[in-house]
């Protein structure tokens, strides 16, 4: 066989190329860490890499998303448990409050204090995580309660001669409308009708043109905001956060199902303060029922609260160790062993040089060595 000098460089400048090839990648290994830095380092190794680091990101969201529903809960945990608290002194206060050796004034400013605890109770109602209201579902554009001291069109039914209750007390010297329940007749105050302002009751005259046990409308102002509804938008709205692989968990607590559906906590606040200032007694104690229940009723959501979170602790701990896993896995298919990394480039070091050497030496002949 005929070996030309083409092709003796040829295999010369190939053998240089792969060996210096070689000592690329093991330098490269070193240099990086990791044993795959292209694809064509290890295609089988390369595409398990690719499935690996999608897991990772999606770990990643997962753990973001537990983040935030952390936060939502823990600030829910936080509004709830000041309610708490605010009831549990509530509900002091109606015990004192009953005590019928108290006199009307100190029962008159008891429920002055009642009624700092509503503003703070509907204040926590509408405790806000950023932008969004904890308890207000998914409207973002207006709270889920509101206080104010406008009574619009409340019922009565009247009893001649008689002083019956309204809904509220300590009433303004405001303007007092009162018409039939069809709002086609108003009729006028100390001809028809009068009104104890301070214990918030209307007695219709007989010597006035109203009717006995007959229902009729009144609309008036409070001195103090202690009339709380319910947005009209809702406050049902699910607030949903994937926090593992098809697990979701509602983060969020409806505020009309914790404060309003079973027990209205705030109207039990302004049936203690109405209590108060009409300086009813047993009036005062039925009441002290209803702010237990109430009570119970944020504990119970609180518990709720607790729940969420220890399961988004348990979720979110598991997810650590999976992801521990992952990069394990990963680790153990693209990190360099920098040990058989610097022997494999010594190695190539060595044959490079020696290659090097070998070509110089064949380079160096003529047509004169070649025919002896």
């Amino acid at each position: 066989m005929r070996i030309t000098r083409a092709l003796v460089d040829n295999t010369l400048l190939k053998s240089l190329s792969k060996s210096n090839d070689l000592r690329a990648k093991y330098f490269k290994e070193i240099s990086t860490g990791k044993r795959i830095n292209i694809a064509s380092d290890d295609p089988l190794g390369s595409a398990r890499l690719i499935n690996l680091n999608k897991t990772l990101l999606q770990m990643e969201r997962y753990q973001k998303n537990i983040d935030d529903s952390k936060t939502w809960v823990q600030l829910t945990e936080g509004a709830l448990d000041s309610m708490n608290e605010i009831m549990q002194r509530a509900i002091s206060e109606a015990m004192s409050g009953s005590n019928d050796t108290l006199g009307e004034d100190a029962r008159e400013n008891m429920a002055a204090q009642i009624q700092e605890f509503l503003s703070s109770m509907v204040e926590q109602a509408n405790t806000k995580n950023g932008s969004r209201y904890l308890f207000g579902g998914t409207v973002i554009d207006s709270p889920p309660f509101t206080i104010t001291n406008k009574v619009e069109n409340e019922s009565f039914t009247s009893s001649l001669d008689k002083a019956v209750q309204l809904g509220q007390t300590d009433i303004s010297t405001d303007a007092i409308t009162v018409t039939s329940s069809d709002g086609s007749v108003t009729f006028t105050e100390g001809t028809d009708y009068e009104i104890d302002r301070k214990r918030g009751t209307i007695t219709v005259l007989s010597s006035g043109s109203m009717s006995d046990s007959t229902d009729y409308s009144i609309s008036y102002k409070t001195n103090d905001a202690s009339v709380v509804s319910v947005n009209d938008k809702g406050t049902d709205g699910k607030i949903v956060r994937e926090i593992a692989k098809d697990q979701l968990l509602q983060v969020n607590i409806s505020g009309s199902q914790a404060f309003t559906s079973e027990i209205n906590v705030f109207q039990s606040l302004v049936d203690l303060k109405n209590a108060l200032m009409r300086n009813d007694g047993n009036e005062i104690r039925n009441t002290t029922e209803k702010l237990r229940q109430s009570d119970d009723q944020i504990v119970r959501y609180l518990g709720k609260a607790g729940l969420k979170y220890n399961h988004l602790t348990d979720t979110e701990q598991a997810l650590t160790s999976y992801s521990l896993q992952i990069k394990s896995m990963k680790s153990s298919i693209e990190d360099a062993d920098f040990a058989e990394a610097s022997v494999n480039l010594e190695i190539q070091d060595n044959a490079y040089n020696a290659a090097l050497k070998a070509g110089a030496k064949i380079l160096q002949l003529n047509l004169l060595d070649f025919l002896g």
